[in-house]
């Protein structure tokens, strides 16, 4: 009986390692798809990126987190695809009107 838990102990804690730790952090844009890629510059070319988080399963890669410097944080899924764009900060212009 104490060597089937001690077993079960030893699988919980391979299984929860297995998991943890599946993040990468990265700063080059050349591990995005190329569709991420394209959408970033065709809509934040202006925006550097910060920093990338790449989410992994335990199989394969499940989205990508791309934080720009502003904040903006856009969101794709494993095969690049955009799912969700965050605004950090956004900045209203009004016109100018002179009260003559």
């Amino acid at each position: 009986m104490k060597r089937i838990n001690y077993l079960l102990i030893v699988l919980s804690l391979l299984s929860v390692m297995a998991c943890a730790g599946n993040d990468k952090i990265t700063s080059d844009t050349n591990v995005l798809p190329v569709s991420s890629r394209q959408f970033i510059s065709d809509h934040f070319k202006d925006i550097p990126v910060s920093h990338i988080q790449i989410e992994k399963n335990l199989i394969r890669i499940s989205s990508y987190d791309v934080i720009l410097t502003d904040g903006t944080n856009v969101e794709f899924n494993h095969k690049g695809e955009w799912k969700d764009v965050v605004f950090q900060y956004e900045t209203f212009r009004m016109p100018l009107h002179s009260h003559h």
